[in-house]
């Protein structure tokens, strides 16, 4: 995400491990706000102000969430708000 120069409209991270390296090393968020959820158990947080990319959705998939169809409907309801 370093060379990355464009904000992203927003972030989707699969698998705990993972999700939490991507918000706290590569994003840098320390203090976000929880939107609620796009799916049952698969939050959304906005990015704090001191993050990487400030107030964009970052959605926390979890690996063990969801039919095989949950995460494209996931971003299909991302890309149509």
């Amino acid at each position: 995400m370093e060379n990355l120069i464009v904000a992203p409209a927003f972030i989707i991270a699969k698998g705990g491990i993972t999700s939490s390296d991507i918000g706290t090393k590569a994003l840098g968020v320390k203090k976000a706000r929880v939107l609620g959820q796009i799916r049952p158990g698969i939050p959304v947080w906005q990015t704090g102000a001191e993050s990487r990319f400030p107030g964009i959705p970052y959605v926390i998939f979890p690996g063990n969430v969801g039919e095989d169809s949950t995460l494209r409907e996931a971003v299909e309801t991302l890309l149509d708000s």
